[in-house]
């Protein structure tokens, strides 16, 4: 048996690599599904909405663990979502509550670390947010903090004529499909009132 040496030795895989590792599984895993929407109608729509749910997840596990703001954003016109931070900061060090960081790897602009072009046939055909917010072109984004809170979102896609909706709570940021035809009115209201 082979014993540690230094510390580097003993250094493990950090949540948000296990994360990317397990999207990328998630995401491959669409691909071959979306091969088979003629057997399973449906599957496609739904494995796009799933990819979303992921990449949200992704984002907020991603803020949490390394104490910053993460931002995923969705683009209207290219139907497609990614994720972004800086996560260049090769010499970060948890001690207590605080990030130490090197002021020199630091970069200027954030680093795109995944980018997902949802599949031929489906698009993003609306962001809803805040009271009556609604963006049908460009781009939105949805900021996670270091806590993994979000501005609470509802992501529609569509499919030839068929919807499903992917619906991110402010505080939890936690993710999840709508499975009825509920507005996002009704979904805000409901989870209001739990």
């Amino acid at each position: 048996m082979r014993m540690p040496t230094s510390p580097t030795d003993r250094r493990g895989f950090t949540l948000v690599e296990l994360a990317v590792v397990v999207l990328i599984v998630g995401i491959l895993s669409g691909l071959v599904f979306s091969r088979l929407d003629g057997l399973i109608p449906g599957e496609r729509l739904r494995g796009a909405a799933s990819d979303i749910v992921a990449a949200a997840r992704l984002a907020r596990a991603a803020a949490r663990s390394r104490r910053m703001e993460v931002v995923l954003e969705y683009d209207l016109d290219e139907n497609a979502w990614s994720i972004s931070g800086f996560f260049d900061k090769a010499d970060e060090e948890l001690e207590g509550a605080a990030l130490l960081v090197e002021s020199q790897n630091i970069p200027d602009e954030p680093e795109v670390i995944l980018y997902h072009k949802l599949p031929e046939g489906l698009e993003i055909a609306e962001v809803r947010y805040g009271e009556s917010g609604v963006a049908s072109t460009g781009k939105v984004s949805a900021s996670f903090g270091p806590s993994g809170s979000v501005g609470e979102h509802m992501v529609v896609v569509y499919d030839a004529g068929s919807r499903t909706a992917v619906f991110v709570p402010a505080l939890t940021g936690s993710a999840f499909l709508v499975e009825d035809d509920a507005s996002y009115v009704e979904i805000r209201s409901r989870r209001r009132q739990k």
